[in-house]
């Protein structure tokens, strides 16, 4: 027969005492067995200011019952929470809450009420790592200043949030979940930016199973630096977006491209989680896709387009004829009115010009521009050229010979020379 199991006695209010295991012995029925096992499993005993995972079981008018792994419920009361935190607790759904107290059950909450703070719960919540609310009133030297009941109280500018580079009107006004970090008679030190990272770290592993390579998903920028900017994906891993991957177009500072705290769609290109961090790199570009898959496709050899210049070179100038498409256009085509050496002698970067495309090579992705061929002058040359070429074609057809036009005349050149010809035969 199966020993008999005995608990032993709770004392001083703990309905949570440790448990006498016993190895419960069947006769073979495995189910049998483990239904003894359950029956003498031991519960984890809990401390008032625990953070414990609940599991809503039960909604019922001011209060809200979960299973926290116990042998009673416990209890979460709405009656400090806004309809719109009530409204987030869903039967079946775990959530994290602390253990608020124990001397009437297991009570849980969210936070310490401020109006039910005193300075006993501020130590208390001080020491077991509870939250407590606090509404931030204003700025100071150093930091902000937070209105609790019973308190004055102070969060560090750098304790106020995890992402840097918010203007203070962001949290002035604003009621948030602090942790506290010292008590000092009746000055009290908060921190926001622990309980956040707290937070996140319980997602991180949530948010990892869930990453692919290839997925697209919406960040928030919390860093830029001169090699790229980083991007806060959720549970407190960021992604680096280099600045090769912030634009299509050409980037001198991933400042002109992003500000931080900005909502942009990523792509995830590398996750590599061999170190004590994950390393994750994402691209913002290629979410839009390639412009020259998606737009070149509009441009015709022969078009005359508006460009803006955006790099000058010893050999020509760049200039953008479309957002993230540039063509080139060579020194050589730059002017017909006089030679240069440099094509800053008559472009400046983001200047507006007027081209010609000469030349189109989706293969290389390379497009030919030229001014000269739109100045009055070159027109005016070229026509004659057009001309002279022209009669020359028609000239070796009739087997004479050509000879170039001089400048003062364009006309019957082809007769004169059939002229000089006939004349020294004779």
């Amino acid at each position: 027969m199966a020993k008999k199991h005995r608990f032993l006695e709770q004392t001083d209010g703990d309905l949570f005492g440790d448990e006498e295991k016993e190895v419960v012995k069947t006769d073979g029925n495995e189910f049998a067995e483990m239904i003894a096992r359950e029956s003498i499993r031991g519960f984890a005993k809990l401390r008032q200011g625990d953070k414990i995972s609940a599991k809503v079981v039960g909604i019922v008018s001011g209060s809200i019952l979960c299973d926290v792994g116990q042998r009673s419920e416990g209890v979460l009361v709405t009656d400090g929470l806004t309809p719109e935190e009530i409204e987030k607790y869903k039967v079946g759904e775990t959530y994290s809450l602390y253990v608020s107290s124990l001397k009437n059950g297991i009570e849980l909450a969210t936070s310490i009420s401020t109006r039910n703070a005193g300075l006993d719960g501020l130590m208390l919540a001080m020491n077991s790592g509870l939250p407590i609310d606090g509404k931030v009133v204003g700025e100071n030297k150093g930091g902000y200043s937070v209105e609790i009941t019973g308190a004055k109280a102070f969060c560090p500018f750098s304790q106020m949030d995890i992402i840097s580079g918010k203007l203070p009107a962001t949290y002035i006004g604003q009621t948030f979940r602090f942790k506290i970090i010292k008590v000092a008679g009746r000055d009290v030190v908060l921190s926001r930016s622990v309980l956040l990272r707290e937070e996140q770290a319980g997602e991180r592993t949530q948010v990892l199973e869930k990453l692919e390579v290839g997925q697209n998903l919406l960040a928030t920028v919390v860093k830029i630096e001169t090699f790229g900017a980083f991007v806060d994906i959720g549970g407190g891993l960021n992604a680096l977006v280099p600045m090769s991957e912030l634009s299509w177009s050409r980037v001198a500072s991933a400042h002109t491209v992003v500000t931080v705290g900005e909502k942009v769609s990523i792509k995830i290109l590398k996750i590599d989680t061999t170190g004590d961090r994950p390393k994750i790199s994402a691209s913002m570009k290629q979410v839009v896709g390639d412009p020259w898959d998606v737009t070149v496709e509009t441009l015709e050899t022969g078009s005359i387009v508006d460009v803006k210049i955006t790099r000058l070179m010893e050999f020509g100038a760049f200039a953008e004829i479309l957002p993230a498409v540039e063509g080139l256009i060579h020194i050589s085509e730059i002017t017909s009115k006089r030679r240069i050496s440099t094509p800053g002698e008559m472009l400046t970067v983001g200047q507006t010009v007027k081209v010609k495309i000469n030349a189109i090579d989706r293969i290389q992705r390379r497009i030919g521009l030229s001014m000269k061929v739109l100045e009055a002058d070159f027109v005016e040359q070229e026509g004659k050229k057009r001309i002279a070429d022209q009669t020359k074609i028609e000239d070796e057809h009739r087997g004479v010979e050509y000879r170039a036009p001089t400048p003062s005349s364009s006309m019957g050149n082809a007769f004169s020379v059939a002229m000089t010809k006939a004349t020294q035969g004779k």
